[in-house]
């Protein structure tokens, strides 16, 4: 007797859920499995962007030397890093001092984030690993290939 009240009770819940959100009852049809979301909602209802960002190559490049310098600015890797990035239409400049060749790495995957097309020219020099090896030619410009 309880387990057909129970079934009873589960069975008109599910009809009233399925009432609620204007959609046919799972076990109206059976073995038939009802769509996740309803066929007349459009594509452009069912995942809302997460953001609505320009790709890295059409932003501006006033808006790439401040997503670039922001990024350096608030990584906490980079806190006492001594960098400066200048953009132009088809280059990024990278110069100054780190500690070391892995916030080097960092400074530049920074950059190459929001570069787009634009060519990396790593002026970076790392204070550590030129004090260990005189006459290095750290300072001179690399551009980064990707």
């Amino acid at each position: 007797m309880r387990l057909e009240i129970c079934t009873v009770v589960i069975i008109l819940a599910g009809f009233g859920v399925a009432e609620e959100y204007n959609q046919p009852p799972a076990m109206s049809l059976i073995g038939e499995v009802p769509p996740a979301i309803p066929q007349e909602q459009k594509a452009s209802q069912q995942t809302p962007p997460d953001q609505k960002i320009q790709p890295s190559e059409e932003l501006s490049t006033p808006e790439v030397q401040r997503l670039i310098k922001d990024g350096l600015r608030y990584e906490p890797a980079l806190a006492n890093a001594n960098l400066n990035v200048k953009v132009d239409d088809s280059s990024v400049w990278l110069t100054g001092t780190v500690d070391d060749e892995k916030r080097h790495d960092l400074a530049l995957r920074i950059a190459e984030s929001y570069s787009g097309r634009r060519q990396i020219f790593d002026r970076i020099r790392v204070a550590r690993t030129e004090l260990k090896t005189k006459g290095s030619r750290r300072s001179s410009v690399r551009p980064v290939v990707s």
